[in-house]
């Protein structure tokens, strides 16, 4: 099972430079598997800076991704982001950041919301990260190939790849459920909190949960709740899981991954 069948629909790029003889840049492209660890998909040893073209080109068309729809992509450049934004309604949250340093504000603000705030990220991809921690684990998972000749990088590289190919299938094989662990804390933490709610019922499909004085909205008809965290991570939160018990459903049915 493959990145297409077995993963979230998210890839992670990045690039780092060789460390021994051999100059270049190694290119990878890494994808988050359903327990939240990191799918190595691609990687490739490169001479020149334009090689990325390249190297998106051939995975997209290998992962079928044509125009990128209900995909996911994380990178630590900027380059090519959509410019800046405007009305972004956070002034308490800036005045606190521009207490950081000088114009940090005016930085931030320099790139797509929909790029780095959650409250505007698409739901498609069932993933919140807003950093691209899983191309920096990659690259240290593989530190020690990095200073060697560049066919031992890339054997090395399909080596430890196939090793935790095996690993991860077999670990796959003595779950007992179709639940990820990593997803059934998440779950079990909501569960948890929902004790703490409040809910009153429209009689059909739509709640109104609070929990202090703070109120959500949960259709369960459209799966939506308005903290977004059950459309980010397709795991019901505290405030859908008081909804489903109130009618007696059990929550564990509806988590995505």
């Amino acid at each position: 099972m493959g990145w297409l069948e077995g993963c979230k629909r998210i890839i992670g790029f990045d690039g780092c430079f060789l460390k021994g003889m051999c100059k270049g840049e190694l290119l990878v492209a890494v994808g988050k598997n359903g327990n939240n660890q990191i799918f190595p998909i691609a990687w490739v040893v490169v001479e020149t800076k334009h090689s990325w073209t390249w190297f998106i080109q051939h995975l997209s068309a290998d992962l079928e991704l044509g125009d990128g729809f209900n995909l996911t992509v994380t990178s630590d450049s900027q380059k090519g982001l959509i410019p800046a934004i405007e009305n972004l309604q956070c002034k308490d949250e800036f005045a606190r950041l521009g207490m950081l340093g000088r114009n940090i504000c005016e930085y931030v603000l320099d790139y797509n919301k929909e790029v780095w705030v959650r409250a505007y990220f698409s739901p498609m991809s069932k993933c919140d990260v807003v950093k691209n921690n899983m191309c920096e684990a990659f690259h240290s998972w593989i530190v020690v190939p990095r200073h060697k000749s560049v066919i031992t990088i890339l054997e090395e590289i399909r080596h430890k790849v196939m090793t935790r190919t095996v690993d991860m299938r077999r670990f796959a094989e003595t779950l007992i459920t179709d639940i990820s662990p990593i997803a059934r804390m998440n779950l079990e933490e909501n569960k948890d909190a929902f004790r703490r709610c409040k809910v009153l019922w429209n009689g059909d499909n739509g709640f109104e949960i609070s929990n202090s004085d703070i109120r959500h909205i949960v259709d369960l008809r459209e799966k939506t709740c308005t903290c977004r965290t059950w459309m980010l991570r397709g795991i019901p939160c505290p405030h859908a899981i008081c909804s489903l018990y109130h009618l007696g459903q059990n929550p564990d049915g509806l988590v995505e991954h």
